[in-house]
């Protein structure tokens, strides 16, 4: 049997794995997942900028082959002011957690960004 403690409104850091125009999606010690939804992300700092469609030529399925490079995702949360991506080059951001879900074995936490 495991015992978890999980503190709520504790800053800790996660590493970004998902980026969508609603929340971004992350990961706590590569174990327990944590959501920040859109408004919780402070909306003058922050926008979503949208990845290449998927049937476009020149980025879809088959590019990244010819190019022999990673596809670009299909989005991301960036600074208004500088463009950075949320959670930098290595995806690393720290936030708080403000509650969290405990059913049969995952652990989701909800988290804001602000």
């Amino acid at each position: 049997m495991f015992l978890i403690f999980l503190l709520t409104h504790a800053l800790t850091v996660g590493r970004v794995n998902l980026c969508s125009p609603d929340h971004v999606s992350l990961l706590i010690h590569r174990t327990f997942n944590a959501s920040i939804p859109r408004y919780h992300i402070p909306g003058d700092e922050w926008e979503f900028q949208y990845g290449p469609a998927e049937n476009d030529p020149e980025f879809g399925p088959d590019a990244s082959m010819r190019k022999g490079s990673e596809q670009e995702d299909a989005g991301r949360w960036v600074n208004r002011r500088s463009g950075q991506r949320l959670g930098g080059e290595l995806g690393d951001l720290e936030f708080t957690v403000i509650g969290c879900v405990v059913s049969l074995v995952p652990v989701a936490c909800f988290a804001s960004y602000q």
